[in-house]
């Protein structure tokens, strides 16, 4: 099985996307994911490595997908 190198920058970077787009601010999708503010921070600037419970328990609060968060898209750019 081939291994998979996982940008936790592009995770971050996706969160924040997705939460602008609900017009949520980072308090807020910590209380709809149940984790704290400073966790959602921490994730947004890739200092955080969020464990896959956090990656999905974030993915059912902005109503996206696992490959919405973990995929680069050319919108970074």
């Amino acid at each position: 099985m081939a291994s998979v190198d996982v940008n936790y920058r592009i995770i971050g970077l996706n969160v924040s996307i997705h939460r602008h787009q609900h017009g949520w601010t980072q308090e807020y999708l910590a209380e709809q994911a149940g984790i704290s503010k400073q966790f959602v921070c921490n994730i947004e600037c890739g200092r955080t490595i969020p464990s896959l419970k956090t990656v999905l328990s974030l993915c059912e609060a902005l109503a996206v997908t696992p490959n919405d968060l973990l995929r680069h898209s050319s919108r970074h750019n």
